[in-house]
């Protein structure tokens, strides 16, 4: 049983007669802070590089994706 399985069937015995789902109040409770990392200049220059080489991307878009790399 992981964790969120146990805390959710806790939470669920505890508030049956409230009808609260375990797992859903444990979700809306538990939150993961995620660090996003800062971009630098290379990033975007390479982010760039990337789209311009997917052949999926019309002739308007590539134009202005390539005008924002300088």
């Amino acid at each position: 049983m992981t964790l969120l399985e146990a805390l959710s069937h806790i939470v669920s015995n505890v508030y049956r007669k409230y009808e609260i789902n375990g797992e859903e109040y444990v979700r809306k409770i538990i939150q993961v802070p995620l660090k996003i990392p800062e971009w630098t200049e290379e990033h975007i220059v390479c982010l760039i590089d990337d789209l311009l080489k997917n052949k999926n991307i019309g002739a308007k878009y590539r134009d202005t994706i390539s005008s924002n790399k300088s």
